[in-house]
């Protein structure tokens, strides 16, 4: 019986979808704001945070293999912001309902080289998310209902500095959007996983969870994977995960491909998705997974495929692209491995993807770095980091140079367990647009609730 209501949810969420496009929800874009380059769908979320790519919060997944962050001592002086918000989000939780509400917003200024150095750039991302637990409040045994609601304004430090991964993880070209709306059932103790909806796929694809907190696009995912549904495009499909044991995953999804063919999806209801353009988005990713006093490692390999018809660069058209990619995250210590909720420890990641040269924009690429979270005494909950990203851009493209690399540095200040400053410092060798070198340095201020 339960099944069968879980069914039921699926039908629903589906035709109020139908009957409501999102488009109509979605206010008209500023045409002053934001701007956006053909790379924008491949920057992410999260990550594991989530991603950080949107800092959208997500319902716990698989696979992960990072601990979470240790709770405040019992001894903690009590947060008077925090505990007002825990009035109205601790009722509606025991009843299955999670709200969420987040704030990332970037400060970033071009100190030399280039597009332009004069003036700063402001960027803002809010996240207000209902998150529905259906044993709670339906009686259906391992169903998530997930929704989101999305707006960003502003540009980045980008703008300036001509470089085409993107120095802010949030940037966007200016959107008030439904950004995810889906529904997840576990099956057989939760070693399955089914998700129908407009679904973020860069939640769970392509993603290394250690490079979260980087502020750059191309640090915490494929960078050559510019057709993801990920943020700010996510896009109406399913996905099935799937962890017969702790040592291994494998997922993969079916997703609406109207991107390619310049279709905001992440405004958009389903119709691209059942009409023209009838194009696909397909991708898999299989990984193990493993644990050694403590450490925590996974490394995963995805392929993907568009079934569209993409024009190429020197003339002509292809059928359909195709792409891999790469990840692996390995926690290098752990100072209380004894310590499941404990995440103070350095960890380290590497991404490599490729994709095809004669029509995507990147068609190498590689990013590596480590984290250190609780560095400094007492500081358990801070983050300190420093990875390089590298793209090797297409031959036939008209950049202006043959590959751009980025060397980012960063110290996430935990000032309280809602509130975090970041600064950061990126340093972009031969940028894809410019001529000369540039310097970005970011303050990234985030809220969370």
């Amino acid at each position: 019986m339960n099944r069968i209501n879980g069914i039921s949810v699926i039908c629903l969420l589906a035709a109020l979808a139908l009957a409501v496009p999102i488009s109509d929800v979605a206010m008209a874009q500023d045409e002053d704001g934001g701007v956006i380059d053909s790379q924008s769908a491949m920057i992410p979320l999260e990550p594991d945070e989530i991603p950080p790519r949107s800092e959208i919060p997500q319902p716990a997944t698989f696979p992960s293999t990072a601990p979470t962050i240790a709770p405040a001592p019992e001894n903690a002086a009590i947060d008077p912001i925090a505990g007002l918000f825990g009035r109205v989000h601790d009722p509606l939780a025991d009843k299955g309902i999670s709200l969420s509400l987040s704030m990332t917003a970037d400060w970033a200024k071009n100190f030399t080289g280039g597009l332009n150095t004069a003036g700063s750039d402001f960027n803002h991302l809010l996240n207000v998310t209902l998150t529905l637990d259906t044993k709670k409040l339906l009686n259906i045994e391992g169903g998530t209902i997930f929704v989101n609601f999305q707006q960003q304004h502003g540009e980045s430090g980008s703008v300036d500095a001509g470089d085409i991964q993107d120095v802010s993880s949030i940037a966007a070209d200016g959107r008030t959007q439904l950004d995810e709306i889906w529904y997840q059932e576990s099956f057989l103790n939760e070693k399955v996983r089914v998700k129908l909806g407009k679904i973020d796929a860069g939640s769970e694809f392509c993603l290394s969870e250690n490079a979260s907190d980087f502020l750059n696009g191309g640090m915490s995912t494929a960078a050559s994977n510019e057709l993801l549904p990920t943020y700010p495009d996510a896009a109406f499909g399913g996905e099935i995960f799937v962890k017969p044991c702790d040592a291994f995953y494998a997922q993969a999804g079916i997703f609406d491909g109207a991107l390619q063919e310049g279709v905001k999806t992440g405004e958009n209801g389903p119709r691209t998705l059942f009409g023209p353009p009838a194009d696909l988005y397909l991708t898999g990713e299989a990984g193990l997974l493993w644990e050694k006093a403590g450490k925590t490692g996974r490394l995963g390999l995805g392929v993907w495929h568009h079934t569209g018809t993409f024009d190429k660069f020197t003339g002509g058209t292809a059928d359909g692209a195709t792409g891999f990619y790469i990840t692996f995250d390995q926690t290098l210590i752990r100072e209380n491995p004894d310590q499941a909720d404990d995440a103070q420890g350095l960890g380290m990641f590497i991404i490599y993807d490729h994709a095809q040269e004669s029509i995507i924009d990147i068609d190498h690429h590689l990013s590596t770095g480590l984290a250190y979270t609780g560095l400094l005494p007492n500081r358990d909950n801070d983050v300190v980091g420093a990875g390089v990203t590298w793209a090797h851009l297409s031959d036939h493209a008209g950049f202006e140079h043959d590959a751009e690399t980025t060397i980012e540095t960063f110290y996430k200040l935990q000032l309280t367990p809602w509130f975090s400053v970041q600064p950061d410092l990126q340093y972009v060798i031969d940028p894809a647009t410019a001529n000369h070198d540039a310097l970005v340095g970011t303050l990234r201020l985030a809220i969370t609730f």
